[in-house]
């Protein structure tokens, strides 16, 4: 029974991949007449092994202190990209909303989450948005990992049949 226990931790640990959560948010001027921006660099990325990335875009509509309540444009985002110095480029996004974004197996180099929309007038403050992203690194398992689990799962076994005789 002990041995039983000891398999299903394993197998849980071995499911749950290291990750990291981060946010960053920022206030942006945008003085297009048509309020349409695109381009507009949301997070710096920096990866030190293959990941995938999952998050999503959002805006703050107000700006408030104690004695001061100021609203922004609303923000219709149309877009989430990432971009790449790196000659293969980035990959694409697999979550087909505009405000989320999934890019699965992105290698190992520097990235720029990049946004694209359009802000609908309205506010105190026009032509002014904080835009910000939120999102998740999960490390995407390599190969070795798998083959040090199988072999240490029949190393366990092994000694489990051992004990049995």
């Amino acid at each position: 029974m002990k041995i039983k226990a000891l398999l299903a931790s394993l197998l849980f640990a071995a499911s749950c991949s290291a990750s990291a959560t981060v946010a960053h948010t920022g206030l942006f001027n945008v003085t297009t007449p048509d309020l349409s921006f695109s381009g507009i660099v949301l997070a710096t990325i920096h990866l030190d092994s293959r990941n995938d990335l999952t998050g999503n875009v959002f805006s703050q509509e107000t700006l408030s202190s104690p004695w001061l309540t100021l609203t922004l444009d609303h923000v219709v985002f149309t877009g989430v990209s990432l971009m790449s110095s790196s000659p293969w480029g980035a990959p694409s996004d697999s979550d087909p909303s505009a405000t989320g974004f999934k890019f699965s197996n992105v290698d190992p180099g520097n990235y720029y989450l990049v946004a694209s929309g359009h802000l609908e007038e309205g506010g105190t403050l026009p032509g002014q948005a904080m835009l910000g992203a939120s999102y998740t690194v999960g490390a995407v398992p390599e190969p070795q990992f798998y083959a040090m689990l199988m072999a240490g799962l029949g190393l366990i076994g092994f000694a489990a049949r051992k004990v049995k005789r």
